[in-house]
């Protein structure tokens, strides 16, 4: 194994942790807001205000932006002198925040039309909970400049190879929202309001929390305005294909959210807590790994190294099947048992589990495919391509308009959960498409589909038998049902992980070395 796959794979590992924590609390978070709204017409228009920033935040920032910078800067970073590059830097930080000044200014001005076109259902037969989920997006949508800024942060310090800080970062927000839930959250008759002020504080906090990391680089933060830098000028030329590309995925969610609307109370809440089950385990290994594995294609790119470009996309790739494949059988075979543990307390019913545990088990179906996108994905921006990625998105969106539309009658939130995992396999197809013909980078097809046969077997084999332990153990009490979920998901785990050894699985033996090398 080279040295710059130990760099990659002892990062991922670092930043994987780091999500873990930041998920953990995540869970801590959701629990409670669950407990406080459950599934509720509260829930709903608190989770349509919450999607709407944050779907401009990935629109804005953390898709288009940083699929931008980071290509720019890593270069920049390697062929200018240092003073250039820093000065580089901010520019575009302050050119970019006085855009965000100007489009959440917009936003928030334009948040009753807003409301109206997300929750047109509740506008027409319940105007307290529309005016409720105005007020709220109107409340929320400074939410945008807030983490837009922390985004333009962890783009830079990624250049650096620097992840720690921006994938502790979303913990911050996590935390805001627990203290202002367990502190206020019950002593209000409408806990929106003091949660809507929380996500606020939890936004700027992951902008400071990045401030000093900054710093200790070299980065100053006097002020700095040009929009005649050719590096400013290339990053917002790049913006645009990008923000398309991921504009079409935010669509796409938003889309799902208002489709969820017709499908009766509590849809949109049911939706958004199975996503957040699945984005645990699709967010501690494909996002960490992505997040690496770009400042590193990137430089890849740059030096035209083709061939070692193509080991890198098919090891991160098999380290997509390795961890998600056995993930997705354990959500398969656990689904209800996992959101009746996670969530079943206060206003969270099991009426509440039941609505929930079928739209979780069509959103795992999707989740390799999702992950191996991300991949993808980085690829092309590596190769400066915002495209590809676009023309893939526009593709997946009308399968899932599709799909969504056929399913929704007869499955309600599930439906739109499939088509979200029937989406993802257009997505993936597409790219996939176009790395090969528009970038000749060749894909491994032989060893790809080698370790995709043989993580998926081994996973079904576990899955199987973590269901068998759940329905064999005593399951009836809270306790008894949080003990027996843990020993089905601790003994599947275990047997994956071991099983993989004792075969002789690459992955495994990978993981084994930079564990090694990370506790030496």
């Amino acid at each position: 194994m080279g040295e710059g796959e130990r760099g990659i794979l002892r990062h991922t590992a670092h930043v994987a942790t780091l999500t873990l924590v930041s998920r953990i609390l995540g869970y801590v978070r959701d629990r409670l807001l669950a407990s406080l709204l459950g599934t509720s017409t509260w829930a709903d228009a608190f989770y349509i205000a919450f999607r709407i920033p944050n779907t401009f935040r990935r629109f804005v920032a953390e898709g288009a932006m940083t699929a931008a910078l980071v290509p720019v800067m890593t270069r920049s970073m390697k062929e200018d002198p240092p003073e250039s590059a820093w000065l580089f830097a901010r520019r575009f930080l302050y050119v970019f925040a006085l855009l965000l000044l100007l489009l959440t200014a917009a936003g928030t001005l334009a948040a009753p039309g807003i409301a109206r076109l997300m929750a047109w259902r509740y506008a027409q037969e319940a105007p307290a909970v529309f005016a409720l989920t105005e007020r709220l997006t109107a409340h929320l949508f400074p939410y945008l400049l807030f983490v837009s800024l922390a985004a333009v942060a962890m783009g830079i310090l990624n250049a650096r190879e620097i992840f720690a800080p921006s994938a502790l970062a979303p913990a911050l927000l996590n935390v805001a929202i627990i203290t202002a839930a367990l502190l206020w959250g019950h002593r209000s008759g409408n806990p929106t309001g003091v949660l809507a002020w929380a996500v606020l504080a939890g936004g700027a906090l992951q902008f400071l929390i990045q401030v000093p990391f900054l710093l200790r680089e070299g980065m100053s933060f006097a002020p700095a305005f040009s929009l005649t830098d050719p590096r400013v000028r290339r990053v917002f030329q790049l913006m645009v294909p990008a923000a398309m590309g991921a504009g079409v995925g935010q669509i796409t969610l938003l889309v799902g959210t208002a489709l969820a609307g017709l499908a009766g109370e509590g849809a949109v809440a049911a939706l958004y807590y199975a996503n957040r089950v699945t984005e645990l385990a699709f967010g501690i290994l494909a996002v960490s790994l992505a997040t690496v594995i770009f400042p590193r294609l990137s430089s890849l790119v740059a030096m035209g190294d083709r061939k070692e470009l193509e080991g890198t996309l098919s090891r991160a790739l098999e380290a997509i099947f390795y961890f998600l494949l056995p993930a997705t059988a354990g959500i398969l075979a656990l689904s209800s048992p996992i959101v009746r543990v996670l969530f079943e307390t206060g206003r969270f019913s099991a009426h509440s589990v039941s609505l929930t545990a079928g739209p979780l088990t069509a959103y795992a179906a999707g989740m390799v495919l999702w992950g191996a996108a991300a991949v993808l994905v980085r690829v092309c921006h590596a190769h400066q391509d915002m495209l590809s990625p676009f023309r893939a998105g526009l593709f997946s969106l009308a399968v899932f308009v599709a799909t969504a539309l056929s399913l929704l009658r007869h499955f309600g939130a599930s439906g739109i959960a499939a088509a979200s995992s029937t989406a993802a396999l257009a997505n993936l197809l597409a790219l996939a498409v176009a790395l090969v013909r528009r970038h000749r980078v060749r894909l491994l097809w032989r060893r790809l589909a080698q370790a995709l046969a043989r993580d998926a077997a081994l996973s079904a084999a576990i899955g199987l038998v973590s269901f068998w332990l759940w329905g064999a153990l005593p399951h009836s009490g809270r306790l008894a049902a949080a003990g027996a979920l843990a020993a089905a998901v601790g003994a599947g785990a275990l047997a994956y992980f071991g099983g993989s050894w004792v075969l002789g699985f690459p992955e495994a033996r990978r993981v084994r070395d930079i564990f090694g090398r990370m506790k030496a």
